[in-house]
């Protein structure tokens, strides 16, 4: 059985940053990638999900 992908979001204020840091996968162990590749790599498309002040 073939599953569906799922649409990838990321805050646009993310693809800001210089270095973004998610879990790699076991306890205590971060990967520290460049927030590009959100979008290159998973397709992600940036969103706006703040509310204006």
């Amino acid at each position: 059985m073939l599953r569906k992908p799922l649409p990838v979001f990321v805050a646009s204020s993310i693809l800001e940053l210089p270095k973004i840091w998610t879990n790699g996968g076991r306890r205590e162990f971060l990967v520290g990638i460049d927030p590009a590749v959100l979008v290159s790599e998973l397709g992600a498309e940036p969103v706006q999900c703040a509310l204006p002040r």
